[in-house]
């Protein structure tokens, strides 16, 4: 049935369905009238737990699993069995009432289990097996239903053999020990050599006496021990040496080797020159103390080395200058190493002492600052050279180098300049103040005049003076002389600058850390070797005396 409204479309009434609302359906949940509810078509669904559509949804879903042939419910996840039959699922059959061991195929038989027999199940044929009575091992016989009799094994008695007649019959001793009987419950076990204990189950440990020797490890072993050797051993006890030295054992190189010589476990390998380590497998670095001199580059050889020298040194160490190159350049060191050298000062075919140094800075106007300011220190001492000519700059600047090249091959031991503190400056046209800064050395400055002015290779040296100032205060006349020769140097310093500048250009400060000859071979100082020093070439002369002046 349906109605129509005003604008045309139909509405059905409710529980009709369709297009002309022509099916009916009105959804139920009751045992008379099924179990369901419908679609938007009209259709019936059933609820949850139910089924059968075409049967309005009155057939309940049992328990799942349930027997569908032995089980059936009336309402959903139920079993009820059938008669004969029992079970969650209703699977398994009830026996005939009474049956004991027997089992059904159908409700209510009784089939007899193996070993029983009767119309119950309940009469044991075979006694043994279903509950073997005889105990340590005896064998059980059948008699009859429900009967048996045990044979026991020798040692045990009684209905079940549980009775021990002979303790030892259970072997207690381990470890193949042997048991001998005291009575029907004690017994004694005789161990075999390595075991002990009450039943032989201790291992006797032969280690506990130490017996391998020279650091061997013993192992323990049954009713004996091993010992394993160190290196260098063997023989049962570590006694025996092993002599590595043997030709197929030799583990020395056998290049690098002179002899093998065998010790107590152990061996030693003397190498042959040039070679060292345990096995002389280790080429020795002759290189490594860096023999070569003046930069010569060293090459290792088999026990020996090859100094590869740089331009204008020759010898073994490169500790030689080479003549050909000192006589036709002079300047060598000052092209190639912004040095300049003072071998045009000596004779390279002689023993000479050369020292390379860098240019001379302290001689310019920071000397001259340095000079100005320990002037006018309250005590200092000081060396004034005078000459018969006017000095230039390169003389002044050699003569400076040659003084402080005598005070330190003159010292017993080794001391950086930078410590002496060194002034060498221009203090006229014709004299030159010597002196140092530091207090600790002012005696040996003076001492220097008196080994300067034995030497007969000086020229041009007119006078040395001695000059040794003590604590006082200056007056202004002293003040006005040493601002008026203050000024004066400086006017000088200015004017020399551009020519030592120019001519000096590669220069640096005093360093006399590298020789262009060997030194080092000089342990103390002598004037002869001072004297190679000074020049040969008539430049200065006539050192008349040191004057010893008071101020």
């Amino acid at each position: 049935m349906f109605r129509s409204l005003f604008d045309g479309r139909a509405f059905c009434d409710v529980n009709y369905y369709g297009s002309d609302c022509e099916t009916h359906c009105r959804p139920r949940d009751d045992r008379y009238n099924g179990h369901y509810t419908c679609n938007s078509n009209g259709a019936k669904k059933c609820l949850e737990g139910w089924m059968n559509e075409h049967h309005d949804c009155r057939d309940a879903k049992c328990l799942p699993g349930c027997n569908p042939i032995h089980g059936s419910c009336k309402v959903p996840n139920e079993c009820i069995c059938q008669y004969g039959y029992k079970g969650v699922n209703c699977d398994e059959c009830i026996v005939y009432p009474g049956c004991q061991h027997g089992y059904c195929v159908k409700p209510f038989e009784c089939h007899c289990n193996l070993g029983w027999g009767g119309m119950l199940c309940d009469q044991d044929l075979d006694y043994c097996s279903t509950h073997q009575p005889c105990l340590n091992a005896a064998t059980c016989l059948p008699v009859k239903p429900n009967r048996y009799k045990c044979l026991c094994r020798e040692g045990y008695d009684g209905e079940n053999c549980q009775i021990i007649i002979n303790p030892c019959v259970t072997q207690p001793c381990h470890n193949r020990g042997t048991c001998f009987k005291l009575n029907n419950s004690s017994y004694v076990c005789q161990c075999q050599p390595g075991f002990t204990g009450q039943h032989c189950e201790v291992n006797v440990n032969e280690c506990n006496s130490n017996p391998c020797s020279n650091g061997g490890t013993c192992v323990d072993e049954i009713n004996s021990y091993r010992c394993q050797c160190p290196p260098g051993l063997k023989g049962s006890h570590c006694e025996e040496d092993v002599n590595e030295c043997e030709s197929k054992l030799n583990p020395c190189s056998p290049l690098n080797t002179e002899v093998c010589r065998n010790t107590f476990g152990s061996f030693e390998c003397l190498c042959k020159k040039g070679f060292d380590g345990k096995l002389c497998e280790e080429n020795i670095d002759e290189c490594f103390s860096n023999p070569c001199l003046n930069q010569g580059k060293c090459v290792d050889l088999i026990d020996s080395f090859q100094c590869v020298c740089e331009k204008g040194f020759k010898g073994k160490l490169c500790e030689q200058i080479d003549e050909s190159i000192c006589q036709s350049n002079e300047q060598i060191w000052q092209l190639r190493h912004n040095h300049h050298c003072l071998a045009k000062w000596c004779t390279c075919k002689s023993r000479p002492v050369c020292k390379c140094i860098q240019t001379l800075s302290s001689v310019s106007g920071s000397s001259s600052a340095s000079a100005a300011s320990s002037s006018a220190s309250s005590s200092s001492s000081s060396l004034r050279i005078i000459f018969d000519e006017q000095l230039d700059a390169n003389k002044s600047e050699l003569f400076c180098a040659s003084l402080e090249a005598i005070l330190t091959l003159s010292m017993h031991d080794t001391v950086d300049l930078e410590t002496m503190r060194l002034v060498c400056r221009i203090d006229t046209p014709q004299s030159v103040q010597f002196y140092s800064q530091s207090d600790a050395y002012t005696e040996r400055v003076l001492q220097l005049g008196d080994l300067v002015s034995s030497m007969k290779q000086l020229t041009h040296v007119k006078q040395i003076i001695k000059e040794k100032q003590q604590r006082s205060y200056l007056t202004l006349i002293n003040v006005c002389s040493l601002l008026v020769l203050a000024i004066a140097a400086i006017a000088f310093t200015f004017s020399i600058l551009f020519l030592v500048v120019k001519k000096f250009y590669f220069f640096n400060r005093f360093s006399y850390n590298r020789f262009c000859c060997d030194c080092a071979q000089f342990s103390q100082p002598s004037n002869d070797r001072i004297h190679n020093v000074f020049p040969k070439n008539n430049q200065l002369k006539n050192v008349n005396k040191v004057i010893d002046v008071q101020v």
